[in-house]
């Protein structure tokens, strides 16, 4: 009986060829996934202009200089009701006088999800008190606010927690 011989595969330029597509085409397959989930997960700049806000930046080192000069404060209290969501309370003192009247404006930011932002705005209570008119939604906020009397401009910015 004669043994078979086994014919061996061999190598040539078209397995070659279809080895180094397919490899090609595993990475392009691989980059595509992660471009598409890099691009639609973040959103952009945090903060519209940054370019152009690092070219002004000694503007706004003069503007909080100013601001200083004026020697108003911001105390803050987040109170909780048996009703409705958290409060935000906002003192504001030039020295140890409460200021009254006070047009008081501002932005709850989301630390992670900028769609989550809000605009609040903020009424007189007492002298020199003014209490956030929108409940505080729980998490972890950053308060950005305003205050004008005037031609003074006071800015402020707290970090709230709230369970």
């Amino acid at each position: 009986m004669a043994k078979q011989e086994k014919k061996q595969k061999e190598l040539t330029g078209r397995h070659v060829l279809l080895m180094v597509v397919a490899f090609f085409g595993v990475i392009f397959a691989i980059n595509a996934y992660f471009i598409t989930a890099a691009v639609t997960s973040f959103r952009g700049e945090d903060v519209k202009g940054s370019y152009r806000q690092g070219l002004e930046y000694n503007q706004q080192l003069e503007t909080r200089r100013a601001e200083g000069q004026l020697g108003w404060s911001a105390s803050y209290n987040v109170i909780n009701t048996e009703t409705d969501s958290p409060r935000v309370i906002v003192a504001l003192k030039k020295k140890s006088s409460p200021l009254a009247n006070l047009d008081i404006s501002g932005t709850l930011r989301h630390p992670t999800d900028t769609k989550m932002d809000k605009t609040v705005s903020f009424v007189e209570t007492k002298s020199g008190q003014y209490e956030m008119v929108e409940p505080l939604p729980s998490g972890q906020w950053q308060l950005r606010a305003t205050a004008t009397d005037g031609a003074d401009t006071f800015n402020f910015q707290h970090d709230l927690w709230t369970k």
